[in-house]
C-alpha cells in the first residue's frame, strides 16, 4: 500500500514537471522577432531579414558637372524637397544606371557626409546634354527616378555668382500675355537680347522690377547658362513653382501664370493654350536645333521648340515644335 502510494506521488511530481516546463517551451515559442534582428533558422544556422525598400518622404535625384574633382566628372546625389542633401547610408556604387545613349558608366558612391556629392561619374563633359542617369536603388519614394545632367548645380552658383534679387528670398517668373513670332524687329524678337527686353517691358506694365531675363536658349548659349536659380521660384498669384534643385526639371510644383499687360487683340489676349517658346530641354540645356535658327527666323522652313505655362510637367518641353511663322508667348524670370 505504501509501495502504490509512493508511486503515485512521483507520477504527480513528473506530470507537474512536464507541464511546466512545457509552460517554458510556450514562452519561448511565442518570442517573435523583431524588425532587423536576426531569427535561428531549423538548422540552427543565424540567418538575417531581407533588406526592404527605404522610404525618405519624398526626394529628388540631381546630378550636374562639377569641375572641383580631380578628374573630369560630374556628380549626383539625392536631395530633399527643400534642395538639402539627403542624410542616406544606403548609397552603393550600384544605384545608377549612367549612359549617353551609346556607352554606360559607373558611378561610385562616395563614403562620408562631408562630401557635396553622393555618387561621381568619371565622363566627358563635352556635352553634358547626352546623359541620362536612372536611379535603381532601395529608396523607394525618389520623385524623379531619371534626370539629366545639369551644367551646373544651383548650390555651387551661389559662392561665384553675386545676384541682388529685388525679392530677397525668390524669384518671379510670368508668362507674356501677348504672343510673339521670332526674327521680327517690330512687335517681335530676334534674339536674346531684345526677347529679355520683351520681358522687361511686361514686368513695368505690371509695377515690377525691371530685372527679368527670358527662358531661351539658343544654339550656343543655353537657358540654364545664362538664368541663374538661386531661390525658390513663384508665380504672380504667390504660389510656389519650384524650389531651387527642381526648376531645371520637369516636376514643377504649381504652373506658371501670365502677366496682366493689355494686349493688342482679342486673339493675343487669349491665353487659353499657353505655349511659349523656349528651344530648350527639361535640363535647361538647347533642344536640339529647334531655335528658329537662333530666334532670327520668322518662317516656316525652321522650328522652334515650346512649352506650355499651363502643364507644370511640359512648361518647358511639350515635346513637340512649332514652325517660326508661329505667335507663341515668352517665360520671364527675375535676377
Amino acid at each position: 500500500m505504501f509501495l502504490s502510494k509512493l508511486a503515485l506521488a512521483v507520477m504527480v511530481w513528473t506530470l507537474a514537471a512536464c507541464s511546466e516546463t512545457s509552460g517554458w517551451n510556450n514562452v519561448i515559442d511565442s518570442h517573435e522577432p523583431k524588425q532587423g534582428e536576426s531569427t535561428p533558422s531549423k538548422d540552427n544556422s543565424d540567418t538575417t531579414l531581407a533588406s526592404e525598400p527605404v522610404s525618405v518622404g519624398g526626394a529628388f535625384l540631381v546630378c550636374a558637372a562639377d569641375d572641383s574633382f580631380e578628374m573630369e566628372a560630374f556628380g549626383c546625389r539625392l536631395e530633399d524637397v527643400t534642395g538639402e542633401k539627403l542624410n542616406s547610408t544606403d548609397i552603393k556604387d550600384g544605384d545608377l544606371v549612367v549612359s549617353n545613349g551609346t556607352q554606360a558608366y559607373s558611378a561610385v558612391a562616395i563614403e562620408g557626409s562631408e562630401s557635396f556629392w553622393h555618387w561621381y561619374i568619371a565622363a566627358p563633359l563635352a556635352d553634358v546634354s547626352l546623359y541620362t542617369v536612372q536611379y535603381v536603388g532601395q529608396i523607394a519614394d525618389i520623385l524623379n527616378v531619371e534626370t539629366e545632367v545639369q551644367i551646373q548645380h544651383p548650390e555651387k552658383q551661389v559662392s561665384e555668382v553675386t545676384m541682388e534679387s529685388p525679392y530677397d528670398d525668390r524669384h518671379l517668373m510670368f508668362v507674356t500675355s501677348i504672343a510673339y513670332q521670332a526674327g521680327q524687329v517690330q512687335n517681335g524678337f530676334n534674339s536674346l537680347a531684345s526677347a529679355d527686353a520683351l520681358c522687361n517691358q511686361h514686368a513695368l506694365a505690371n509695377g515690377l522690377p525691371t530685372s527679368f531675363k527670358v527662358i531661351l536658349s539658343t544654339s550656343t548659349v543655353a537657358a540654364a547658362e545664362r538664368i541663374r536659380i538661386l531661390y525658390p521660384v513663384y508665380n504672380l498669384e504667390g504660389n510656389l513653382i519650384s524650389n531651387p534643385n527642381q526648376f531645371w526639371t520637369n516636376r514643377h510644383l504649381a504652373a506658371v501664370v501670365a502677366d496682366k499687360m493689355p494686349s493688342s487683340s482679342e486673339e493675343e489676349e487669349d491665353v487659353t493654350l499657353f505655349e511659349v517658346w523656349t528651344g530648350t530641354s527639361n535640363s535647361g540645356l538647347v533642344k536640339g536645333t529647334e531655335t528658329c535658327a537662333d530666334w532670327t527666323d520668322n518662317t516656316a522652313n525652321e522650328k522652334g521648340n515650346f512649352g506650355m505655362a499651363s502643364d507644370a510637367r511640359k512648361w518647358v518641353d511639350d515635346g513637340g515644335s512649332r514652325t517660326c511663322e508661329s505667335r507663341l508667348r515668352l517665360y520671364c524670370l527675375s535676377q
